[in-house]
């Protein structure tokens, strides 16, 4: 009964209407990610191009998140370097114009000790 009143009132327009206005004032709706201090990723931007062979998006952002690196969706100068799997897309002709290192699925298995 409970879990359906609940479930009720955040799909109701008036349950609607209070999530927007949290959210306006800045109160976050899910927990922020901890990321690790130390590890073999620690203070590094990640991005991932193409289609990886053992893990998912998610899955490899997770990892990323867990050894202590950034994941971004998209190549700058700050990127510190690029997972290239199949089929990868523009980002990897942006990681090449700007010089950025890019990496193998394997290669970033090696460097992070997990081959």
């Amino acid at each position: 009964m409970v879990a359906q009143s609940v479930y009720g009132f955040f799909h109701s327009p008036q349950g609607r209407k209070l999530i927007h206005e949290l959210k306006e004032l800045g109160v976050e709706m899910v927990e922020k990610r901890k990321v690790a201090t130390g590890g073999p990723l620690a203070g590094k931007t990640i991005v991932v191009t193409g289609t990886l062979k053992n893990f998912s998006r998610k899955e490899i952002e997770d990892l990323i998140h867990q050894l202590g690196g950034k994941p971004s969706g998209s190549v700058s100068r700050n990127t510190d370097f690029v997972i290239v799997g199949e089929e990868p897309g523009i980002k990897l002709e942006k990681a090449r114009q700007l010089g950025v290192q890019t990496l193998t699925e394997e290669e970033f298995l090696h460097l992070i000790g997990r081959k």
